[in-house]
């Protein structure tokens, strides 16, 4: 390398020698102005220690005129080291095993077998990356810390790793709750190169740089003009971009734990236990009452500031921070990480003999003045034709049984299958074949693998099982004394058998799916079934809810007729083996069950007038006892209702009755024009009379009438008419002149809803009524002889009839008019 390559770094504790080393050393003399580094040493932070061996530290190495180099000086525990080797082999074949150290350096590997040391390797040095550079590690270029209550590193993590200890800068000795925080994707993952959330990985480098400006910058080489123009995105792969805003990121804590440190200064903190790291990554801390960090101006226009926030001031691990909550600082926090990456070695072994072969391997840091680890590996070793059994050993009985060697990898031309059931030896050219067991049971097959000159013989058991599933019991609502069926759901192509238990009673074994089985009392009884193909043995249980022998007893019909063969009946929802005594008013009466239509009906009586009678229904089933009490009416029919009369007279108490020829036990409700009147029922009158009530004029009123008692009810509707009585009915006069036009007129009164009937001579003649005027007017007629005629006049209304009869006389008036004649007898 022709460039740039630095440490700058005070180093204190029992490296004396080293206690004066500052500033930047240049690998060329192109670079020995030690200034033309300084910008770029400040950007680095090494992880120097106090303690010898048991910590990493970095040393400071000549690598030629001008110049220096740094190293890690790295332990090794055993708990840094995974070894993983193949479980099985065969004969003859290399074993490829990995180690993974995430730890060590200047390692030196030794392998060996049981036949002793195989040879030894060395392993390049680990990658170490910076996670957090702090931006000044003189201590001249210290400043104090802005008041914040978070800080969040303004680097982030490129490559994923681990983390065992922090770097800081105290001012203050005490306690730090330091925090790792993950960029959180609402999809994907985040991205270094493309600085966001993307389900596109890529880690690429792309800068545009001029050959004749370049730096080299630790193990990183990037570049960018000294007017960084076309380096933007190569710039931020080294974490040398200048941040103007604030990255539009939410983060989630990932790991939290609190670190003590009893001194001020530069120092490192061990994590309680290492973090693993992912590209994006960044170290967070939450500073409590007091800053306890150092800080530091950034020294370069590409070291990006942290970000800050005195708006949080807890959080806990699955936390999320908001970026909106984050604001930039113009310092960098004094603290910093450097990420280890696991180095990864293979590591091979030759298999030399059948059976369990173990392989070792022994780590030597620092030419083994640091540490020794050593581990080993057991794999067995198996025939190039030996494979590890089946792969599939139970099939169900019928089914085409797939059989084929496992983990095989010889190349064998025949594989000879004896299955161990009495069929034929069938020979394949594959290691698999398709053959149906007739018969359940255990079977060994052997299979003789061979290519002509070697071979080795296979074995494996094989099971063949029935098809047998049962699946569950199916119960229905029972009545205590009723035979009940109850069965079971079984899928199976084999014999078998159950055991039925009832209430822990064992009741039944046999091959049914059905049984039937009677209660003999009310409840809920566990049913358990436990079947057996003689191989599996299946049990379940149910819950099967019984009722009394009897439900939903109820009288038919608690009002009767009166009559000479009348019947009580009572019906019920279900109900088996009843035994019924009906008690009606003290006597005995025999009853009649039908378990078809579920009823209960006892013998005929006679009962001939109205009257109550109370009875009392025993039922006993099994060795329940139910009583149905209450009391039955019989009562005669209602017949025969009629308004006693159509037409009231108009006045102040008057009274609207109806009659009927049967009933009894009435009630009744009566409705005038829609209002409704109180009535009384007499049942000896056989008669249902209204309230009085005023009508002052006539008038018709619309009414309905119902009446009822237990055996039902009868509606009755109609009109009745309020009239005035007829009176004063005379004719106006009784002498007319002869003529075409002549009318007899009658006055009257009073009276209303009048009709009449007119008889002159013996022509019947219309009349017309005018209430206004109070008349009776006929039609007109001709009369033209004097003469006189007899009249009758008939008017009628509801109330009655009223006759008026007389003579009229027709003639001819008396005239002013004379003739006057004269008789001439000759001249």
């Amino acid at each position: 390398m022709d460039d740039c390559m630095f440490a700058c770094q005070s180093v204190y504790g029992q490296y004396a020698v080293m206690s004066k080393i500052q500033g930047c050393w240049c690998t060329n003399s192109s670079m020995s102005n030690p200034v033309e580094c300084g910008g770029w040493s400040k950007n680095f932070m090494f992880n120097l220690v106090a303690s010898l061996i048991s910590k990493p530290v970095v040393q400071l190495f000549p690598v030629g005129v001008g110049g220096t180099a740094l190293t890690f000086v790295e332990p090794l525990i055993l708990a840094n080291l995974t070894f993983a080797c193949p479980n099985r082999t065969t004969l003859g074949s290399t074993i490829v095993c990995n180690l993974t150290m995430n730890a060590g350096s200047h390692l030196r590997i030794t392998t060996g077998t049981f036949a002793g040391q195989l040879g030894t390797s060395r392993v390049p040095e680990p990658y170490h990356d910076w996670m957090q550079v702090t931006a000044m590690r003189l201590p001249t270029g210290m400043t104090s810390c802005p008041t914040t209550k978070l800080v969040i590193a303004g680097s982030s993590a490129r490559y994923s790793g681990n983390i065992f200890e922090l770097s800081v800068n105290l001012a203050n000795a005490g306690t730090l709750q330091v925090m790792l925080l993950r960029v959180r994707c609402s999809s994907g993952s985040y991205s270094y190169t493309q600085d966001a959330c993307t389900t596109v990985s890529s880690d690429g480098i792309n800068c545009n740089y001029s050959t004749t400006n370049r730096v080299l910058v630790g193990s990183q080489m990037a570049c960018s003009s000294t007017d960084l123009t076309d380096c933007g995105a190569g710039l931020r792969q080294i974490r040398l971009d200048t941040v103007i805003n604030v990255e539009p990121y939410d983060y989630e804590v990932i790991e939290k734990t609190t670190l003590t440190s009893t001194v001020d200064g530069w120092q490192l903190l061990k994590l309680p236990n290492s973090w693993s790291v992912f590209s994006g990554d960044r170290i967070g801390l939450l500073t409590g009452a007091s800053m306890p960090l150092t800080c530091a101006t950034p020294s370069t226009a590409f070291q990006s500031a942290d970000l800050i926030s005195n708006v949080i001031i807890v959080a806990n691990v699955g936390d999320i921070i908001g970026a909106s909550l984050l604001s930039r600082s113009n310092v960098r926090f004094q603290i910093g990480a450097w990420i280890r990456y696991p180095q990864q070695t293979e590591l091979n072994y030759r298999a030399a003999q059948v059976g369990n072969m173990t392989v070792s391997v022994t780590l030597d840091a620092y030419a083994n003045s640091l540490s020794t680890v050593a581990l080993t590996y057991t794999t067995t070793v198996v025939n190039v034709f030996e494979a590890d059994g089946l792969v599939n050993k139970t099939f169900n009985l019928g089914e085409q049984a797939m059989l084929e060697l496992k983990s095989f990898t010889g190349n064998a031309t025949q594989f000879i299958w004896n299955f161990g059931d009495g069929s034929a030896i069938v020979t394949t050219s594959v290691q698999r074949v398709v053959h149906v067991f007739s018969s359940p049971g255990h079977f060994r097959v052997d299979v003789n693998v061979t290519d002509g000159t070697a071979s080795f013989l296979n074995t494996d058991n094989v099971t063949i099982v029935t098809i047998f599933d049962f699946t569950s019991i199916t119960v229905n609502p029972s009545l205590a004394g009723q035979p009940s069926n109850i069965s079971l759901i079984i899928s199976t192509n084999a014999a078998f058998t159950c055991s039925w238990w009832i209430a822990g009673q064992l009741v039944h074994t046999g091959s049914e799916t059905m049984i039937t089985h009677m209660f003999n009392a009310s409840g809920l009884f566990e049913v358990r079934v436990s079947c057996t193909d003689y191989s599996v043995t299946i049990e379940k249980t149910a819950n099967q809810t019984v009722t009394e022998g009897i439900a939903g007893l109820a009288i038919a019909s608690s009002a009767l007729t009166v009559g000479s063969a009348q019947t009580l009946i009572f019906t019920f929802v279900q109900g088996v083996g009843l035994v019924v005594q009906l008690n009606l008013n003290g006597q005995i009466k025999q009853t009649t069950v039908n378990y078809v239509s579920n009823t209960i009906v006892s013998e005929a009586f006679s009962v001939l007038t109205p009257t109550k009678m109370v009875y009392v229904l025993d039922v006993n089933v099994s060795s329940t006892h139910h009583q149905l009490t209450g009391e039955v009416t019989f009562n005669e029919p209602i017949t025969g209702i009629q308004l006693e009369q159509t037409a009231y007279e108009i006045g102040p108490q008057r009274n609207v009755a109806f009659s009927f020829t049967q009933g009894s036990n009435i009630t009744a409700q009566l409705t005038l024009n829609g209002l409704s009147r109180t009535v009384q029922v007499d049942e000896q009158q056989k008669r249902i009379v209204s309230e009085a009530i005023s009508v002052p004029t006539a008038t018709q009123m619309t009414y309905l009438l119902t009446i009822n008692n237990p055996l039902g009810s009868v509606d009755r509707s109609g009109t009745v008419d309020f009239v005035e009585p007829i009176t004063g009915v005379q004719l106006t006069t009784t002498i007319f002149s002869v003529g075409s036009a002549n009318q007899l007129i009658f006055s009257f009164a009073s009276g209303s809803s009048l009709s009449g009937q007119l008889l002159i001579g013996d022509q019947s003649k219309h009349v017309i009524v005018d209430y206004a005027q109070k008349q009776v007017i006929s039609d007109a007629f001709a009369v033209l002889l004097p003469s006189e005629y007899n009249y009758q006049l008939n008017v009628s209304n509801q109330l009655g009839k009223v006759y008026d009869s007389g003579s009229v006389g027709f003639y001819e008036p008396i005239t002013s008019k004379f003739t006057l004649i004269l008789w001439v007898h000759g001249r």
